[in-house]
């Protein structure tokens, strides 16, 4: 996501036990040069960083987590976000439930994308969801998230 320089990453959990795996994956990555971790829940956290990175919505609904996306991205000042979830609702064309939690009745929200069709997902599904801040991506960029996770 072309980091220059500087960057401060905040590291939220409110149980606080997947933060010092994410902070050695980023490390071993390079990516770190500064951390602030918090023992909060993101959801009533207000600040900023410049990279929002969300995760463990496992055991969520879709409208659930979108609800959670949209509130955090709004109540933190950022200045790129990526949220887990998001390669699989590009790449299938359409947002659906995790399907590994099974107390959840899978449905799926249309937003006008196309199976495999990349490029224009991503750009259908940041106006959808009206999040400004994720990164402009090229196509072999988003491919490789994509297929990373």
């Amino acid at each position: 996501m072309g980091f220059n320089g500087w960057c401060l990453i905040l590291l939220m959990d409110k149980q606080n036990n997947s933060i010092p795996i994410t902070i050695l994956h980023m490390a071993m990555l390079y990516v770190l040069d500064w951390v602030l971790v918090r023992e909060k829940d993101a959801n009533d956290y207000k600040g900023k960083c410049d990279f929002l990175s969300l995760d463990h919505y496992e055991f969520n609904d879709v409208q659930s987590i979108i609800n959670s996306i949209k509130k955090v991205a709004k109540n933190i000042e950022h200045k790129s976000l990526w949220f887990w979830m998001l390669e699989p609702w590009i790449k299938n064309g359409i947002i659906q439930d995790n399907t590994e939690n099974p107390n959840i009745i899978p449905i799926g929200i249309k937003y006008g994308g196309i199976e495999n069709d990349i490029q224009n997902n991503y750009g259908k599904i940041k106006k959808f969801l009206d999040l400004r801040k994720l990164p402009d991506l090229e196509t072999k960029e988003l491919v490789k998230f994509i297929n990373m996770y």
